[in-house]
């Protein structure tokens, strides 16, 4: 099962846990108004607890697919992450802002939402929103940085020694004509 499939039965599975417990606690307040006994109330406690364990459960299970789905596109699109991680640095620190992905992120969200909701063709705007999303993904952990820089350190070492390469190589090439 590919990740997106199980992403799309997440959100399935987080929207029936959600209906739960609002079903739940309009139970508790039908119970509360018509005066249950307590026996009834303390029942329906304890069934809207575990509605909300399974509705926080779910809620981390589609979390952690999300951050999969994230880390594996910013695997796949590295140059475009950097791109947008550049966009939102914050100069005093050399970090991305945090806060500033999480807002566009949201935007984005919403913007697609509404699109789909009129009708709209969203593909490019859900493209953007996967790069954004994977880009916060990277600020978010520390170690992906790291490896954004080392990378970033490896190719200007890499550009380095070619170019020290093409001195020496024209250097004997001149001495060769003369």
């Amino acid at each position: 099962m590919d990740l997106e499939h199980k992403i799309e039965i997440a959100r399935a599975y987080l929207e029936t846990a959600r209906d739960h417990v609002a079903m739940v606690g309009s139970m508790m307040e039908d119970a509360h108004e018509n005066n249950a006994p307590h026996t009834m109330m303390l029942q329906l406690s304890n069934q809207l607890e575990g509605a909300e364990a399974r509705l926080r459960e779910q809620e981390c299970t589609l979390a952690d697919l999300m951050d999969e789905s994230a880390a594996a596109y910013a695997a796949a699109h590295t140059d475009a992450v950097e791109a947008v991680l550049e966009e939102v640095r914050d100069p005093s620190t050399g970090r991305p802002r945090v806060a500033a992905l999480v807002g566009r992120v949201m935007r984005m969200e919403r913007e697609a939402a509404r699109c789909i909701c009129a009708g709209y063709r969203v593909d490019t705007l859900l493209a953007e929103l996967d790069l954004q999303r994977a880009a916060l993904y990277v600020a978010r952990h520390p170690e992906w940085l790291e490896a954004m820089d080392d990378r970033e350190r490896a190719r200007m070492e890499y550009d380095e020694s070619v170019a020290q390469w093409a001195r020496e190589y024209t250097q004997v090439g001149i001495e060769a004509l003369a």
